[in-house]
């Protein structure tokens, strides 16, 4: 039988597959999606934080009814989901709102993600599989997950990775046409989305932000994206190696 089944190592250490997390920061339209399409290619799994949170307070879950009992019925659709065009204008039109609905999905995507990178890190007999059994395992290569979040260091997600990937993108009135063009959102929300996004890092550049996690003991890069696809691309080559 050459099933692998070990989970523990002598002395009953528990093994766990080598997973990596880096974190994946950037304000709304910087260039985070194009940047995991990439890292997907190379293997990567990528965790959408945005996504997380849209999943968090799907219809039935216990954060949908905290959500809806918070800001009412007007947030519903026709099939009783929450309309998140709805909730997104009146979370970005009010920072008192803003703060009402970040108190309840951020603890909720965070237990989502921690329940993630558990997960990967219980997959031993994967990991046993592919190094060929217990006496290789040393030899298997860390598997990166990709945490995609533009708030990971406002919500204090940060500290489940091992390292910060910080995007410098172009200029607001650049992004805000991403947004408007890409996403097909109103300019008047990208603008206040983005506002929102600048209040809660009280200002701080991006380069401040990597320094403060620095300082907190957790690695951090700046990645450039104000220039071409070509440039950008080059980017993240030099920080995957």
């Amino acid at each position: 039988d050459t099933e692998p089944r070990a989970t523990r190592l002598p002395g009953g250490v528990t093994f766990e597959a080598p997973i990596y997390v880096v974190g994946l920061v950037g304000c709304s339209g910087s260039g985070k999606t194009t940047a995991t399409k990439w890292l997907k290619q190379r293997g990567c799994d990528v965790l959408n934080a945005d996504e997380l949170g849209h999943e968090s307070y799907r219809k039935g879950t216990a954060c949908y009814e905290k959500v809806v009992a918070r800001f009412g019925n007007r947030i519903l659709a026709r099939d009783g989901e929450i309309n998140r065009k709805v909730l997104g204008e009146i979370v970005f039109r009010q920072e008192k709102q803003r703060h009402a609905l970040e108190a309840i999905v951020w603890p909720e995507i965070e237990h989502r993600i921690t329940e993630h990178i558990q997960r990967r890190k219980s997959e031993t007999r994967r990991w046993e599989a592919l190094c060929g059994g217990l006496a290789e395992r040393s030899k298997v290569g860390q598997h990166c997950v990709i945490l995609e979040a533009a708030l990971a260091i406002e919500a204090g997600w940060a500290k489940h990775c091992n390292e910060v990937w910080l995007i410098d993108g172009p200029g607001s009135k650049d992004i805000r046409g991403r947004l408007v063009e890409q996403r097909g959102m109103d300019e008047k929300d990208a603008a206040r989305r983005l506002a929102a996004q600048r209040s809660m890092r009280k200002g701080a550049t991006i380069q401040e932000l990597a320094d403060k996690l620095k300082r907190q003991g957790i690695p951090a890069d700046v990645i450039q994206n104000a220039g071409s696809l070509k440039d950008y691309r080059r980017e993240i080559d030099r920080v995957w190696e």
